[in-house]
């Protein structure tokens, strides 16, 4: 039997159209993983994590380790990217507006059954935005830093002509910048990256050691969840370019494996005494790059 070459087009197109539709584009998945516009959501933080992250598919095949959602109208949320935002670098907006945002932490291995803590606060955003949507949402230090936040009280800047206030602040900027001035770059640096172990015997120790030497364990804040990557700037830094594919915004998949060690603060470890879980493993890497440079790491996959 002869079959038209019409209708071996219509079967193809019948037969690709599901695959297209299920394409997720970056908008889709910030809206899946960040946003929830329900009016109510479930009281206790905990629980809603452990709903919202087997819901919103983010519990397979692994458990991500770190998720927030924000609670608001998407036009609402949309709207940082233009008017309702500041821009702050590269493509990256501050909301002017504070937000109720569910902040969901992994506290099981990252195989599954997933279990979640949950706490609720309301912040101002930080997302990175293309073509006017937001498609990866950042930790609020991303677009803050170095800035004085106008909710508490102080300004940002002089309001009206007052040149010697201006070259004050200018003045302050300037010797805070020279006293303590890490880019972003640095900071990803000094956060993430060791290359002196490439699989520490001791994780544990190894987390509670580096997590002080490296400034996230002070006397005065413990980083609650922290990712060291074992391996070379260089070889890190080539996510950025040939090493590593795109994964949605500024965000970068990488080819290879990376051998990692993830710190996880313990329950009820308090500053000063900030204590440290450590897991090894060998997985691939999503990082955010600005410039060519790793700015943010997303998660290990």
């Amino acid at each position: 039997m002869m079959v038209s070459p019409a209708f071996l087009l219509l079967l193809f197109l019948c037969l690709a159209h599901p695959a297209t539709a299920q394409q997720e584009t970056p908008f889709q998945k910030f809206q899946r993983q960040h946003v929830d516009t329900e009016l109510t959501w479930e009281p206790d933080p905990t629980r809603y994590c452990n709903q919202m992250m087997f819901r919103r598919k983010m519990t397979v095949p692994n458990c991500k380790e770190l998720n927030s959602f924000i609670h608001g109208q998407l036009a609402e949320i949309v709207a940082v990217c233009g008017a309702g935002g500041t821009k702050r670098h590269d493509n990256f907006y501050y909301s002017n507006a504070t937000f109720n945002v569910t902040d969901c932490n992994l506290k099981s291995s990252i195989r599954p059954p997933c279990n979640y803590s949950g706490e609720m606060n309301g912040k101002r955003i930080c997302v990175a935005c293309t073509s006017g949507n937001p498609v990866h949402y950042a930790r609020t230090s991303v677009c803050s830093k170095g800035e004085v936040d106008p909710a508490g009280g102080t300004a940002m800047a002089p309001r009206g002509p007052c040149p010697l206030l201006f070259l004050t602040l200018v003045l302050l900027a300037t010797c805070l910048a020279l006293a303590q001035g890490e880019s972003h770059y640095e900071k990803f640096l000094r956060q993430h990256v060791d290359s002196s172990d490439p699989s520490p015997t001791d994780p544990r120790r190894f987390c509670n050691l580096l997590m002080r030497r490296r400034e996230m364990a002070t006397s005065s804040s413990c980083k609650h969840l922290n990712t060291f990557i074992h391996s070379s700037a260089e070889q890190i830094g080539s996510i950025c370019d040939d090493g590593g594919e795109p994964a949605g915004g500024d965000l970068r998949l990488s080819e290879d494996s990376f051998p990692l060690t993830v710190c996880k603060l313990q329950g009820g470890a308090d500053p000063p005494d900030c204590d440290y879980s450590g897991s090894n493993s060998n997985q691939r890497i999503i990082i955010a790059c600005v410039d060519g440079k790793p700015v943010h790491f997303e998660t290990q996959v």
